[in-house]
């Protein structure tokens, strides 16, 4: 019996199913986001800033501001990574350009409303708000003790980006 989990796309109309996260979700990437995207495919980010970056070592760390992310941390086989799935589809613009916070190269990415394009409001928090709760959650990834992903790669990498 194997113990490698199916792909995450052979999952998708399960996660779909599953209630809306509204928070910060953090991936690790090669580099920021230059403009705003549609991701191609889904994919993983975590809701430990340690996690995602596999203990900071990602060259950019992505803090999203997730309005309709899918939380699976409860059902992975490793739910101390406290996994997030973005799905297909979503759109990603960034807030800020890629700058140092506590000593972590870091960007600020807001998910664009497409909730709203389906008639669902989708609050979005005050700028003040936002800066204070990703600096806590970093703050807490920082002080957090050092994490084994199970996956090495699985919360961080280029997000795939549908062509225009």
């Amino acid at each position: 019996m194997s113990t490698t989990p199916p792909p995450i796309e052979q999952l998708l109309p399960i996660i779909q199913k599953l209630p809306q996260f509204s928070g910060i979700v953090w991936r690790g990437a090669p580099e920021g986001l230059g403009g705003p995207i549609v991701a191609a495919q889904p994919f993983s980010g975590s809701l430990d800033a340690r996690v995602a970056s596999e203990n900071f070592t990602a060259p950019v760390l992505l803090a999203i501001v997730s309005l309709t992310a899918r939380e699976i941390g409860v059902l992975s086989a490793n739910p101390a990574e406290q996994e997030i799935v973005m799905l297909p589809g979503t759109g990603l613009a960034p807030l800020t350009g890629v700058g140092q916070q506590g000593g972590v190269t870091m960007q600020l990415v807001g998910q664009l409303a497409i909730g709203e394009a389906e008639g669902i409001p989708q609050p979005f928090p005050e700028r003040a708000d936002l800066a204070a709760a990703v600096g806590q959650a970093l703050t807490a990834g920082l002080e957090a003790p050092t994490f084994t992903v199970a996956q090495p790669g699985r919360f961080s990498g280029p997000i795939a980006a549908q062509q225009r």
